[in-house]
């Protein structure tokens, strides 16, 4: 009898011990359901509020859409999601790089200021925009078909244009050109034998 009563409370020790352990998964069934409960309650309201704001919202936009414009909106959104993240992960990238090249950028335009500044002090752009003026006219004047005179090229012919106030300017021009680049050049010849 000492057998049966010993298999008896092993039994009713494995029963126990399935009964606590029903009640310990009713225990957490009940909070688990408590706590949805309680999520529903908070959730509610900021869900009825979100609902509201969007039906407001959609309002002024009902007459341009259609719910199947929005599901298949969604659709594709659905399947480009891979792209997407493509896209913006790019976007990080290049946010990255200007970041980057922000001050490098700056730096250059600084840079490029100052030489420009100095070309407009000395005098580049003035040149420039008078020898693009001359050109101008050259090319206006050799373009009409009446101011094609025969070039002389012999040495009176020569003689004879030198007579032409426009011509004396040009040479003279020219002249003063040929000195300064004659004289950069004899500058550099100096520096370079100094080396």
């Amino acid at each position: 009898m000492d057998q049966a009563l010993v298999e008896l409370n092993q039994k009713l020790d494995a029963l126990s011990a399935q009964v606590a352990y029903l009640a310990e998964q009713a225990q957490q069934a009940e909070r688990a359901r408590e706590a949805r409960d309680e999520l529903l309650q908070d959730a509610m309201p900021i869900a009825r509020r979100v609902m509201e704001r969007v039906s407001d919202e959609m309002v002024e936009v009902q007459e341009h859409l259609e719910v199947e414009d929005l599901v298949r909106l969604l659709k594709k959104l659905v399947r480009h999601t891979p792209q997407i993240e493509m896209l913006l992960d790019q976007l990080d990238s290049l946010t990255d790089l200007l970041e980057v090249m922000g001050p490098i950028t700056r730096e250059g335009m600084d840079t490029l200021t100052g030489v420009l500044s100095d070309f407009e002090r000395k005098g580049y752009f003035r040149l420039l925009q008078e020898g693009a003026q001359l050109a101008d006219r050259v090319v206006v004047s050799l373009a009409r078909e009446d101011a094609k005179p025969p070039l002389e090229t012999s040495l009176f012919g020569l003689l004879r244009q030198m007579q032409d106030p426009a011509v004396r300017r040009g040479l003279a021009l020219t002249l003063y050109l040929l000195k300064v680049v004659g004289e950069q050049t004899a500058v550099e010849g100096e520096t370079q034998k100094a080396k």
